[in-house]
């Protein structure tokens, strides 16, 4: 999928030349370097000298953007700066991007990048197999898609955390049993602040 992403982003790459920052032109940006780092986070894999340049403009842009229309770009950067900070290994800073990324995203009622917040972090705990955190963080990204309207992608965090399988729990076999494992987490992650998770 990231690959495919990536595959397309560098076929619209021309369109970067207008260089007017509208809607399209930084969702394109933001999706572009997303992809790229997430494709090389997953592959365990090095950026290569033109793509690193992509996602380093990609991180000036919107830090500039941010600092002018933070409602509108600081979550995106924040996302952003927590791929490139967990690409470097640079983990504790990788965090607070993290949560400042789904705080701001919650903030300005971004559903769509809320849930991608979520689902990010998730899998960077699943590759660290963090699996209990993981899971939790999965589920939260999946009940925000669910919210958003995106069934393809419940569908498939659904087949992901089928597959994380916790220590003495065993593997989640039945609708039902990720339903009630998904309300727990709900309450979990509301009642608790997000650093008090990482603890």
């Amino acid at each position: 999928a990231y690959s495919r992403a990536t595959e397309v982003a560098i076929l619209r790459a021309p369109l970067q030349d207008t260089g007017a920052a509208t809607v399209y032109f930084a969702k394109f940006i933001f999706l572009q370097a997303l992809a790229l780092l997430a494709e090389h986070l997953e592959n365990e894999s090095k950026l290569a000298k033109k793509e690193r340049k992509t996602v380093k403009a990609a991180l000036r842009t919107f830090g500039n953007w941010s600092k002018k229309m933070p409602d509108n770009f600081a979550a995106k950067e924040a996302l952003l700066c927590a791929e490139w900070e967990q690409y470097l290994g640079n983990e504790a800073l990788a965090s607070r991007q993290y949560e400042k990324a789904i705080h701001l995203a919650s903030q300005n009622n971004c559903l769509w990048l809320h849930a991608l917040a979520w689902e990010r972090l998730g899998q960077w705990y699943e590759r660290k197999r963090n699996l209990s955190l993981a899971q939790v963080q999965l589920l939260k990204a999946r009940e925000l898609w669910k919210e958003w309207g995106a069934e393809n992608k419940v569908k498939q965090l659904d087949q992901n955390l089928t597959n994380i399988q916790l220590p003495n729990t065993g593997f989640y076999h039945s609708e039902n049993e990720l339903s009630a494992v998904l309300q727990t987490a709900a309450t979990i992650v509301g009642a608790l602040r997000y650093e008090d998770l990482l603890d």
